[in-house]
């Protein structure tokens, strides 16, 4: 198994972060009540940008909070119609940040390579960071849409105070 830690920053309280977390994957089901996103994995490949994508249907198991208050969605993501990709289990957390207007998203698991030993060697050489560079750009797509989401709500919260 290979371990995968990522984590961002984003400007959102992180008392309401969870809920906009939840909104994103919801969002994103489909009508039957799966989640599926197609994940990207930013690459440059001989001086030329490239982006590896695979869709992939999201499992959000529970949602919990320790007696640290930072909750934590338990979550498995596996690519749609299976192929050579890993599958993925770990947990996404909302943590509080430097103050109480910022929070950080943190991405923490594991998953496997395909292909046995060869999928171990080419993940030592480079399927580490395609995986973090894939969990990297799901963060950021979380991240904007928590961002925007509470910057809308603090708009409407300081237009209802001066109505």
């Amino acid at each position: 198994m290979s371990k995968l830690v990522e984590k961002i920053y984003a400007e959102c309280a992180p008392n309401q972060a969870p809920a906009y977390v939840e909104r994103f994957f919801s969002t994103n089901a489909d009508g039957k009540g799966r989640v599926l996103l197609t994940l990207y994995a930013p690459m440059g490949l001989a001086g030329l940008r490239t982006d590896l994508e695979k869709r992939v249907e999201f499992s959000l198991h529970e949602i919990e909070t320790g007696s640290d208050m930072i909750p934590t969605i338990h979550l498995q993501w596996e690519p749609e119609g299976g192929g050579p990709f890993p599958t993925f289990k770990g947990t996404l957390t909302v943590e509080a940040g430097d103050d109480y207007s910022d929070c950080a998203l943190a991405l923490r698991g594991e998953y496997e390579p395909p292909f046995g030993a060869a999928g171990k060697t080419f993940d030592a050489a480079m399927g580490r960071k395609i995986a973090g560079a894939t969990a990297r750009e799901l963060l950021e797509r979380i991240r904007d849409f928590i961002e925007h989401a509470y910057q809308d709500t603090e708009r409407e919260k300081r237009a209802r105070a001066q109505a």
